[in-house]
């Protein structure tokens, strides 16, 4: 009975192996399975990159698509740190890093670096995908019926144009306002010997990457406007164009056009109005 069961899992095995390899789709459940997706798809995909982005949630936003050579390791709730050391993982060296400064007094996550960093399950992950964490057949199964549901309740209701409701635009004008009240207080108190020890660790980082001959240019996202002058952001700002006054920095100071959906996070469309803003100082430095 055990060995029809193994036989009869390992062929089913070798046909998802199969099929997933006609179908290269990625689906992730929630955050953290879409981080490590992205870490995977970088470990054992990516050939060469000429440029990198390593950042927190914020940057995750840029259109990356719009930036040709460019790979994105900015993870969603973490820190650039986690970017950096898959990079050594990985055992390559892009030309041009671009490091996310809004969050960079936060610490790498131990779980996410354990999970990436043994050599027999990376050997095996590289080969085997249904191993990976967006090839698992529960994600596809469950993605699967949530857009069947989704379609199914879309006919049923005969494919209405979907419009909000005066409520439910108020309710999360409601939220926003509260969220922004909220990291207006986090702005506003810091801990400024904290933020020197994480620029200590940066700038021997920095030092470390340009002496490989990587180059290294610093950005900062942009935030709801009435954050962008509280002493938070102030602060880092004026540090990195003081500390690192050898690099290049790039910063959007019209930030009044930008809307965001928490105080913190680009819409879709301030994300790919900040992507072409990004690209042009990109010329213009490379240039």
């Amino acid at each position: 009975m055990i060995k029809r069961t193994l036989i009869f899992t390992t062929i089913l095995l070798v046909i998802w192996q199969i099929l997933i390899s006609f179908i290269p789709l990625r689906f992730s459940l929630h955050q953290w399975q879409e981080n490590i997706s992205q870490a995977e798809n970088f470990l054992f995909d990516v050939k060469n990159i000429d440029y990198l982005i390593v950042g927190s949630s914020l940057s995750k936003r840029i259109v990356i698509n719009s930036l040709p050579e460019f790979y994105n390791l900015s993870f969603g709730g973490q820190s650039y740190l986690d970017g950096l050391n898959l990079l050594e993982i990985k055992k390559i060296m892009p030309k041009k890093i671009f490091i996310e400064v809004n969050y960079i007094d936060r610490d790498e996550d131990k779980n996410f670096q354990n999970l990436l960093t043994s050599s027999l399950m990376n050997n095996l992950k590289k080969e085997l995908t249904f191993l990976r964490s967006d090839k698992q057949p529960l994600t596809y199964l469950s993605v699967g019926i949530k857009e069947l549901l989704r379609v199914t309740k879309r006919s049923l209701s005969g494919n209405p144009v979907i419009q909000e409701s005066e409520k439910e635009v108020n309710s999360k004008d409601a939220i926003l306002e509260k969220m922004l009240i909220l990291q207006s207080k986090n702005y506003s108190i810091i801990d400024t010997n904290n933020i020197n020890n994480y620029l200590s660790k940066l700038k021997s980082l920095v030092n470390n990457l340009e002496s490989r001959g990587i180059e290294i240019v610093f950005f900062e996202m942009p935030v709801n406007e009435n954050l962008v002058h509280l002493q938070r952001t102030t602060y880092i700002r004026s540090k990195i164009i003081n500390d690192f006054c050898n690099n290049k920095f790039i910063v959007q100071s019209d930030t009044v056009h930008y809307k965001t959906s928490d105080a913190l996070h680009l819409t879709a469309n301030e994300a790919e109005m900040f992507t072409m803003y990004f690209k042009g100082e990109l010329n213009r430095i490379i240039n």
